[in-house]
C-alpha cells in the first residue's frame, strides 16, 4: 500500500504541474519528472520491440516479446525478470523463440524448439537466445538513478509531443557527456514513464518501443522460477 501511495504521489504531482501549466516546455524539467516517476516503480510488465536503426552495421537482433521486471536491489544480478518472445539475428531469416527468467539466485531458458529447459546459478546459462531476450529489458524501469546521465548530459532538447502507442509523449533529444552517443527519449505526458528510446551511435543505433505498460503487475511465486513444461527435459548445461 505504501508503494502504491508513493507512486500516486509522484505521478499526481507531475500531473498537477501539467494541468496547471499546460504542456511542459523545459526538457530538463521533464527528465527530472521522468527520473522521479521511474524511481517510484518497483515492478513492471510490458510488451516491447527492439531493432537496429540507421545505416550502420549492427549485431543487434530484431526482437519482440513480453517482459516482467521486479526491482530488488542496486545489483542487476539480484533483480528478477521474465522474458518471453522471439528474435531474429542479423543476416538470418530464422526466428529464435525463448522463454527465460531469473529470481536472483537461479536463471533459466526454456527452448521450445528442442523441448529443453536449461537452469543454473550462472546467468550465462541462457545462451544466445537469452542474450536476444535481454535486449528487451529497459533498465531505467528498475535502476536507482534512471535518468541521471540524461539530466547531466551535454544537451537536452524538447522536440515536441508525439504519439507512441496509446500515449502522447514528450520527445527529448539527449547528447551524453564524454562522446557517449545520443538518444531520443519519449516520455508519457500522463505518467512521465518512458515508452520509447532511439539510441544513436554514428550512423547506427537501436529503436526500442514499449506498449501495454503495467506498473505493479500481478506476480506469483512461479513468475521468475522455472516450471518445467510437460514433455520437456531439464538440463544444467549452458544453452548454445
Amino acid at each position: 500500500m505504501k508503494k502504491l501511495l508513493s507512486i500516486a504521489m509522484v505521478l499526481g504531482l507531475a500531473g498537477a504541474a501539467t494541468a496547471e501549466d499546460g504542456e511542459l516546455k523545459d526538457a530538463t524539467e521533464i527528465l527530472k519528472k521522468a527520473d522521479a516517476a521511474s524511481k517510484a516503480v518497483k515492478s513492471v510488465k510490458y510488451n516491447a520491440s527492439a531493432k537496429a536503426r540507421g545505416d550502420g552495421p549492427s549485431q543487434m537482433p530484431t526482437t519482440d516479446g513480453t517482459v516482467t521486471l521486479l526491482w530488488v536491489g542496486d545489483d542487476d544480478a539480484s533483480n528478477k525478470f521474465r522474458i518471453a518472445g522471439k528474435g531474429t539475428m542479423p543476416n538470418s531469416a530464422e526466428p529464435i523463440e525463448f522463454d527465460m527468467g531469473g529470481d536472483g539466485e537461479t536463471f533459466f531458458l526454456i527452448d521450445p524448439a528442442n523441448k529443453i529447459a536449461y537452469e543454473d546459478i550462472d546467468p550465462a546459462v541462457v545462451g544466445r537466445a537469452g542474450r536476444i531476450g535481454r535486449s528487451l529489458i529497459m533498465r531505467e524501469y528498475t535502476h536507482p538513478n534512471p535518468f541521471s546521465d540524461e539530466i547531466n548530459g551535454d544537451k537536452q532538447e524538447l522536440q515536441g509531443v508525439v504519439r507512441v502507442g496509446d500515449h502522447d509523449c514528450y520527445k527529448i533529444h539527449v547528447v551524453y557527456k564524454n562522446a557517449a552517443g545520443e538518444a531520443i527519449w519519449y516520455f508519457s505526458t500522463k505518467d512521465f514513464l518512458p515508452r520509447r528510446v532511439e539510441r544513436i551511435f554514428g550512423n547506427g543505433g537501436s529503436d526500442f518501443i514499449v506498449t501495454d505498460l503495467v506498473v505493479d503487475p500481478k506476480i506469483t511465486d512461479d513468475t521468475f522460477k522455472l516450471v518445467l513444461p510437460e514433455g520437456f527435459t531439464k538440463s544444467d548445461d549452458f544453452a548454445p
